[in-house]
């Protein structure tokens, strides 16, 4: 049985490597005449677990996978992709009835991004702020992650880390956008 390959958006074939924490790739992956957009860390990874849950629905017709350069704002670029093709896309899935040729030409003219740097020294701000936040309030990670609305385990991964946050970049500034808020003295209160 010949295994899926891995594409360039221009059709030639790629070999993938692991390019740090806030790098990933978006996808287009060709099966059985509909087009699905997604995102990953981990390409290769990706293309088996897909192929497994085709298997075990009875349907292995995955043609070809393409694949973006490696970039920070890989997320983004699978909405903005959605978003440009919802009008085709398969009702509550990231399925799209077109041509592939057609996603792939709006898909090389996307922007790849490298903000790596940036990422890394809002991590680090992130953790060190949710930290002070803690400790000034004498709260637990419980705590804290009821008054940012977010979840324990967000609040435990990122703070576990010495220093740095292993996130996306949209969850990182996410965190950041909420700590960034000014909390009024009564909302601190315990």
């Amino acid at each position: 049985m010949n295994e899926p390959q891995l594409f360039n958006f221009h059709g030639q074939q790629v070999n993938t490597a692991n390019r740090g924490d806030y790098f990933g790739y978006f996808y287009v992956l060709e099966c059985s005449g509909i087009l699905k957009i997604g995102s990953t860390k981990n390409p290769r990874v990706r293309l088996q677990q897909l192929k497994q849950m085709l298997e075990n629905y009875g349907n292995n017709n995955i043609t070809k996978m393409y694949i973006s350069k490696p970039c920070t704002n890989y997320k983004e670029n699978e909405r903005v992709l959605q978003n440009y093709f919802s009008t085709v896309r398969i009702k509550n899935t990231e399925l799209f009835r077109t041509d592939v040729k057609q996603v792939l030409k709006v898909a090389s003219c996307l922007k790849f991004k490298n903000n790596s740097e940036l990422q890394e020294k809002k991590s680090k701000e992130v953790t060190a702020k949710l930290v002070a936040m803690m400790k000034e309030n004498n709260w637990t990670q419980v705590k804290l992650a009821e008054r940012l609305h977010v979840s324990q385990q967000v609040i435990s991964r990122t703070i576990t880390e010495k220093g740095t946050i292993k996130m996306s970049p949209m969850k990182v500034e996410m965190m950041y956008q909420l700590i960034a808020k000014p909390y009024p003295a009564s909302d601190i209160q315990i």
